[in-house]
Order: structure tokens, then sequence, then C-alpha cells
């Protein structure tokens, strides 16, 4: 489970939560079930649930705490405890996962690692590209 904290419009801060969700001796419901606990607990999470989209998707709409805070990422492949990671790795190239995003320590709005924010043109505590408020086209026009 990963938890990252993104920053909202009105500056409160979510945390969110990838999970999951096909994995455990009970199965996706369980799972399911623990994340609609935890969210009606705290109201500031949100959740990425990685299985399979159609048995989730059944699964969270029955969940009025989770209504709208819940990102389903469809995985289809199973990852059983008796395969050996260098054969996963194999046959994974449908199974290619983006990198976790990180907090800007600008603007607080989350980006790639190691990459220029697209909020605040901040990289490593400097100002790396000046970013325009308001372009006026017709100035350049002329």
């Amino acid at each position: 489970m990963t938890a990252l904290t993104n920053q909202t419009e009105a500056g409160k801060k979510t945390t969110i939560l990838s999970v999951d969700a096909m994995g455990g001796d009970l199965g996706p419901s369980a799972v399911v079930a623990g994340l609609s606990n935890a969210a009606s607990q705290n109201p500031d999470l949100g959740f990425i649930v990685h299985g399979d989209r159609a048995e989730l998707l059944k699964l969270i709409s029955q969940n009025k705490s989770l209504d709208g805070r819940c990102d389903i990422r469809d995985a289809k492949d199973v990852v059983s405890m008796t395969d050996k990671p260098s054969q996963v790795n194999r046959r994974a190239h449908d199974a290619l996962v983006a990198a976790n995003p990180n907090e800007c320590p600008n603007c607080g709005e989350l980006k790639r690692p190691h990459h220029v924010c697209g909020s605040c043109g901040y990289y490593a505590d400097r100002e790396v590209v000046a970013l325009v408020d308001e372009i006026d086209l017709d100035e350049d026009a002329a």
C-alpha cells in the first residue's frame, strides 16, 4: 500500500492510498469493506484501487462512503505466491505502473519525480521555468 498527499483547491490536503484489492484470503469484498470503514472514519482519504474493474465497480457502488473517492485501476493479471519474480517480470509487459508522484516543496502540488513542477515551474527549490499568467495575443500580432 502506498500513501500520497494531494493538495485540493481549498488548501485542504487529501491522502491517497493505493491498494491491491485482489490480494488477501477473503478477496476484494473484505478489502472494499475495509476501505469503506476507513473512508467513513477519515473524510480526507481517497483511494486508488487495483484489481478486476467489473468486480470492484460492483462492490464499490454498494458503499456510499466510497462514492467519488475511488479511482479503479484495472489489473487483469494475477501473481500467485508460487510465481518466480523473474517470470512475472518477463510477462508483465501489460502491467507497467506509473512512477509515484512527489509533492512539490514550493507549492504542494503533485509532480513527477525529478521533473519541473507544472504548477509553479520550480525544481529543487529554485524557479527553472517562469510561468506566464496571461498572454495578450493582440499585442503579439502587431
